[in-house]
């Protein structure tokens, strides 16, 4: 858990052949609020990691903020 910096549920990580994290933090963009959804995502985060991953490029953003709940027991 520590190795993917995930706090907050639901959050993922993405990492590199090499074992690096290059991408922890929401999925998509369909929740922008608690409360507050969108009819439909208009980024996609995870698949964008996921798709540099295996193509061996770097993310811009290396970690976006999610909407959810704190995981409480993280040690």
């Amino acid at each position: 858990m520590k190795q993917s910096a995930a706090q907050i549920t639901p959050e993922t990580a993405v990492f590199n052949a090499k074992g690096q994290l290059i991408y922890h933090g929401r999925i998509d963009n369909l929740y922008e609020d608690f409360g507050h959804t969108r009819k439909q995502a208009t980024t996609h985060e995870l698949a964008d990691a996921i798709e540099a991953a295996t193509a061996g490029k770097s993310l811009s953003a290396g970690a976006t903020p999610a909407v959810g709940c704190y995981i409480s027991d993280l040690e």
